[in-house]
């Protein structure tokens, strides 16, 4: 074959693998593998044996079959164009052979690579950024706040854009300003500008620019709203006054951001004395030193400080930073004889101890310590609101918690469920004449166990205070035989169908119990206490007897109830 001619026995056998597969799946934009085509080895290595014994003819019609397949999309390069093949080509062993077929690629795309023609609805992602003059990643992040285009990358498929889409985004941005447009209108810098608008004081139309820059787009109307709301009656003056300061100086002076007497003046806290004429709107504000300072320390003596919040609230320093960080409280940068702290109010506070609670606040009423107050709620149902890989530790949502506690407090005692207990089943079960209660201890379970007429097995109840379940189900103790405990144990799935619940071995203080979960809902409480009394009333007697039936025609029979 005269095209493969110089080229080494693998490379040709892997050239000609690769090339029949790129004919039988078609433009893809990755590898596809022989298993997903359908086909073996052999026929993918036939396939393109067959085009590449035809020379440069057979593979320029091959290559023009695939583009064929593309979508309409806007590019100039090769690879979106060819699918993975030419990436393959072109990172794959370099060869003549490879640098023969790379060379037909290049030439045959020449007049087939799609151009942004007048006539056509799509635009490359560089094509629309260069006629709306801004960067392509800016672009591909207001395109995407705008929902104009797919959240996620997609490797090797073209990103066409509508040409009605570019003059959309013109339009917005026509009524829209760059970070650095609005600094220099107002007459601050790009890093005051920034603290304003993280302090919420300034929204934000949407994130533009790379990641971490902060190249945000400002709406022209937010930024005249801000201006007229601090310019609002103050006087203009050609000279300043020799006892008033810039923004700049009394900030200065102050110790304080730009951005936190700009919320000062907001918050009607703080008024601007003068307006210098001709200034920018913002940087030619004045103000009296001591009404700004006055004003600032009045506010921050009304603040916490995180330690004293993060006591409070009853996490770590570094917890509450989270809490801070994963913006559950919202705090602000303020600064008090020359030290820089982050302020919570006692309204932000109240408002989060109102809306939150930690396990640990609920640990009595639990009956538990601190440490396991999560882990019952937990079992109980609850999910936590914020969980310890946030904050350092659980908090559960405080009106889910109490409306749990509420119904906690109607599940009956202990002393209840022995009485009701032991009097129903014993005019249910001839053979329940004997009773082994035993207590629950530091907030476990209580088991009621009941002979059941086959020898050292009993009948047994648990109600677990814990996780507040019932199952039932029995028990063996440890004098029982070994071929019962076998018996008994291999016949576990019939005695379920026989009752109709589902009985699954545990263990128990070192001891085999066969349980099955009531299914009449999580928790007992007076609400349900009638409902389950009922069932479990109906489900022993039926478990008693299938037991029974199970183990006769056994070599182990039953004997007298054990008192």
């Amino acid at each position: 074959m005269p095209f493969l001619d110089g080229a080494y026995l693998d490379d040709a056998i892997e050239l000609m693998d690769k090339v029949g597969r790129a004919a039988i799946g078609g433009n893809l934009p990755s590898m596809p593998t022989l298993s997903s085509l359908g086909v073996t080895r052999r026929a993918a290595i036939l396939s393109g044996f067959a085009i590449l014994k035809c020379g440069e003819i057979g593979f320029e019609e091959f290559i023009g079959s695939i583009t064929r397949n593309m979508d309409q999309s806007i590019s100039r390069s090769l690879t979106p164009l060819y699918g993975w093949l030419h990436r393959w080509l072109r990172r794959g062993p370099r060869s003549s052979i490879h640098n023969k077929l790379l060379g037909l690629m290049a030439r045959y795309a020449t007049g087939h690579v799609p151009t942004a023609a007048p006539d056509d609805p799509f635009v490359s992602l560089g094509y629309a950024a260069k006629q709306l003059k801004i960067h392509p990643t800016r672009l591909r992040r207001i395109l995407r706040a705008l929902g104009l285009i797919r959240a996620e990358r997609r490797h090797g498929l073209l990103l066409g854009i509508r040409r009605e889409h570019v003059e959309r985004v013109r339009s917005i941005l026509q009524d829209a300003s760059s970070l650095k447009e609005a600094a220099i209108r107002i007459g601050e810098s790009q890093n005051a500008l920034i603290r304003v608008v993280h302090g919420g004081l300034l929204p934000i139309a949407f994130r533009a620019g790379t990641e971490g820059h902060g190249a945000h787009i400002l709406k022209k109307a937010d930024v005249d709203k801000l201006i007229a709301r601090l310019n609002q009656g103050v006087p203009q003056v050609a000279v300043p006054p020799a006892d008033l300061m810039s923004l700049a100086r009394v900030a200065r002076a102050t110790s304080m951001q730009h951005a936190e007497i700009i919320r000062l003046v907001l918050a009607t806290k703080l008024r601007p004395a003068a307006r210098l004429v001709g200034a920018p709107p913002i940087s030619g504000l004045y103000f009296h030193y001591r009404e700004v300072r006055s004003a600032y320390l009045a506010e921050t003596r009304t603040a916490l400080t995180s330690e004293s919040a993060a006591k409070e609230v009853g996490v770590s320093s570094e917890g509450f930073r989270d809490l801070l960080q994963g913006e559950y409280i919202k705090g602000e940068s303020r600064v008090e004889s020359k030290r820089r702290f982050v302020a919570i109010s006692r309204s932000e506070l109240d408002r989060f101890k109102l809306k939150y609670a930690a396990a640990s606040e609920f640990s009595e009423i639990l009956a538990t310590n601190a440490t396991r107050a999560c882990t019952r709620l937990v079992q109980l149902g609850l999910q936590p609101a914020i969980t310890r890989d946030k904050c350092r530790k659980y908090f559960f949502y405080r009106k889910d918690v109490e409306a749990l506690l509420s119904r906690l407090s109607t599940i009956p005692t202990s002393e209840e469920i022995r009485a009701s207990f032991w009097l129903g089943l014993h005019k249910k079960c001839q053979c329940a004449k004997s009773r082994l209660c035993i207590p629950a201890r530091n907030g476990g379970p209580v088991r009621i166990e009941l002979a059941s007429g086959i020898p050292n097995v009993r009948l047994a109840i648990l109600f677990s205070f814990t996780t507040s379940k019932i199952r039932v189900g029995f028990c063996f103790s440890k004098g029982t035989q070994q071929g019962l405990r076998v018996v008994l144990k291999s016949q576990i799935h019939r005695i379920s169908r026989d009752v109709g619940i589902q009985f699954v071995p545990r263990t128990k203080d070192q001891n085999l119990i066969i349980l099955a979960d009531c299914p009449r809902g999580k928790l007992f409480d007076r609400t349900t206490w009638p409902e389950i009394y009922d069932w479990i009333l109906e489900i022993c007697p039926k478990l008693l007897k299938a037991m029974h039936s199970r183990l006769k025609g056994s070599s182990i029979g039953t004997k007298q109830p054990i008192g």
